[in-house]
């Protein structure tokens, strides 16, 4: 989290701050073993996208939105509370492979019910 705060204090000192934001991916946090919650306090105010797909550390695959520790739920709470208002994109398609191939049927069903939850 600690680079990617820099990476874009660095970046909008040098170009318009409304034409270079951050996509938050909790799943990348998680896998790469941080914090997926201090990573969204330390960039939340620089985030105009969500990558909406989560982890468990450990594990090979990924899991569907609220199923592993990227604390999505926290995380979208947060940003309705401040009133967010850019973009989101729902990843189902990070599953092992007996349920893998393809973002089929079942898994948008599932990324939609988590949707209607989490928003």
């Amino acid at each position: 989290p600690e680079r990617v705060k820099d990476v874009m204090q660095t970046v909008r000192r040098e170009v318009d701050a409304r034409a270079f934001g951050a996509v938050y991916d909790p799943a990348n946090y998680v896998f790469c073993g941080y914090d997926p919650w201090r990573g969204w306090e330390m960039t939340k105010e620089y985030t105009v996208h969500f990558h909406i797909k989560d982890w468990s550390t450990g594990e090979e695959h990924g899991r569907l939105a609220g199923e592993g520790q990227g604390r999505i739920p926290d995380i979208m709470k947060d940003a309705v509370a401040r009133k967010y208002s850019g973009f989101a994109t729902f990843e189902p398609r990070e599953l092992p492979p007996r349920r893998s191939r393809g973002p089929g049927q079942e898994l948008w069903q599932c990324a939609a019910e988590f949707r209607r939850k989490a928003m």
